[in-house]
Parts: structure tokens; sequence; C-alpha cells
């Protein structure tokens, strides 16, 4: 995640509680509309949501219970840069809890043909050959009133796909999950839908489905984090998650981390693991007594004086 804007903006800095200092961070640009980090300070409903690379104030773009949301929560947030920060359409805790799910683009649901003017096998094939996307295209069966294909793309990537039999795509599914340099298989998609899915930083599609209440979508944004996505029929967004690299807590050596930390010039004095990350005592390098939280791979990110 890169966070954006500098939370000592004045215009952020408005929106912060009297008392409050944060200290200033240099911030690269959002990528994407997908941010994920850790809650530090929570102000109400709008609370600063800081990684390894920054920190930025998050504005909810609608109202939620505000109690369901603590300092040190891990959540993923869909929404967009403004010059304040970050406007959160949606936010989903690391359990999948999602405890704001703001409207999403519209998305239209296929519906299949009126009876008579449905595609023939023939034709269906002839449409995924004129799209430009495939080098080879092999028909499977007909079940449950759908095509189903094997083809390959021009990436040689295997890909599975359904047709509605008035051609509407019902399922997609890259086999290896392998991305893409060259196709955008969201281009098979209604423009609303594809929309909707670019709105939520995915740039490469690599599986979709429409189940009974919502699409399912998974797919890799700009810096090539894997991304699922439930997006309603209601025109709401459901569940986000977003695929990292760190090691669960079974995985963590203690010792290990404590031994990064001290090596940044911390003198540990205790530590607690917790379900999203380490709680350290420790001696700063400038002898103050300090409490710290730390990432399951010896990040120090958060620090604050023991009083």
């Amino acid at each position: 995640m890169k966070l954006s804007r500098n939370v000592l903006a004045l215009a952020a800095l408005a929106l912060v509680p009297t008392g409050y200092a944060l200290a200033q961070t240099p911030m690269g640009s959002v990528s994407g509309t997908v941010l994920e980090g850790e809650v530090s300070d929570v102000f109400g409903t709008r609370f600063i949501l800081e990684d390894e690379n920054g920190r930025v104030l998050v504005d909810p773009a609608s109202p939620y219970d505000a109690a369901a949301l603590e300092s040190g929560d891990r959540v993923v947030v869909t929404g967009e840069e403004t010059a304040d920060g970050f406007v959160a359409h949606s936010i989903t805790l690391a359990d999948g809890t999602v405890i704001l799910s703001a409207a999403a683009a519209a998305a239209d649901v296929p519906t299949m043909a009126a009876p008579g003017a449905e595609m023939t096998v023939e034709e269906a094939t002839a449409y995924l050959d004129g799209l430009g996307l495939f080098t080879e295209i092999r028909f499977d069966e007909r079940d449950d009133g759908r095509y189903a294909f094997d083809v390959v793309d021009t990436d040689g990537r295997s890909v599975d796909i359904e047709l509605n039999l008035d051609g509407a795509i019902h399922e997609i599914d890259v086999d290896d999950d392998r991305p893409s340099t060259n196709v955008n298989l969201a281009t098979l998609l209604p423009e609303t839908l594809q929309t909707a899915i670019s709105d939520r930083g995915i740039v490469d599609l690599i599986d979709f489905d429409i189940d009974d209440r919502h699409y399912e979508i998974e797919g890799y944004d700009a810096s090539g984090r894997k991304i699922e996505i439930e997006i309603g029929f209601d025109q709401r967004t459901g569940s986000v998650a977003v695929q990292t690299d760190r090691p669960t807590p079974s995985d963590v050596d203690i010792d290990a981390v404590t031994a990064q930390v001290e090596a940044a010039g911390y003198a540990v004095t205790s530590s607690e693991r917790k379900p999203r990350h380490i709680e350290m005592i420790a001696t700063s390098p400038e002898g103050s007594e300090v409490r710290l939280h730390v990432d399951f791979e010896g990040q120090v990110y958060r620090e604050t004086l023991v009083r």
C-alpha cells in the first residue's frame, strides 16, 4: 500500500481533535483505490490508517458504528483520494467483518435471452473469437443452460469460460492465477461492471462468478496484490480481502522479531503478541521508555511514550 497525503496538511488538521499531534511523514501517491493497513488513532468515525510507507487520514463516506473500529485493528479500505486524505466507501476488518459498505457503481445483472433468442454454439464460438483475446477456443459442453468453453488467451493462460445462452458471461476462471501482461478479461463483462471492478483497483481480472446474490471477483491491482471482492446485485460492496505475504501469528518467532527490534537500537523489556501485531515495552535509542507496535516481520510502525 502506498498511502497518500501528509496528514499535517491544514485541511486534515482541522479534523483532528485538539491535543493530538501527528508526526510528519512523507507520503507517496495512492496506488489504486484499495488501501490496507493498521488503524493507529480513532477520532469518532474518522481514523488514521498507516503502514510501513506512511499514514493517511480516512473519512467515511457514510455513517457506521464507530465502536466497531479500534486502534490496532487491521483493515482493508476502498474509496478515493481527496485533498484532505482518503474517503472510505467500504471498510473491512482482517477477519472479514464488513463495518462499512457503501453503494458501489451500478452493475448489470446478466439475464437470459428470451425463448428463441439464444446463441448457437457456433455463434458463441464466433463471438469469443471476434474479441481478439484468445488464440485457442474449444467448446466443452452445454450444461445448466450455459455453454462451457476452454480457451487460451494471448498471454498463453488457460481459461475456463461459461456463457449464458444469450452470450452474457457467467464465469471466468484463469486456471493458474498467473498475472497477465497484455489481457484484461474484465472487458468481457458489461461496461458498468467493468467500471465497478476498475474503481476497486483491479486491473487484471482472473476470476469472475455470479452467485445467488452477488458477483465474486478476484484479480490483481497495479502493484501485483491479489484482491478478492464481492459486489452485490443491490449495488453494494460486500467483503474485500487483499492478499499479503505477512506471516500469520502461528509462524512468528518472537525472539527473532525482538532481535530485529533491538538491532534498530531499542532495548526491549517485555513483549506481548496481539492478534495483528506484537506490542513491546522498550527503551528507545534516545533513552525514553516507549510502547512499540511491531508487525510480524519485525518492523516498528508505531511508537508512543510510556507515561
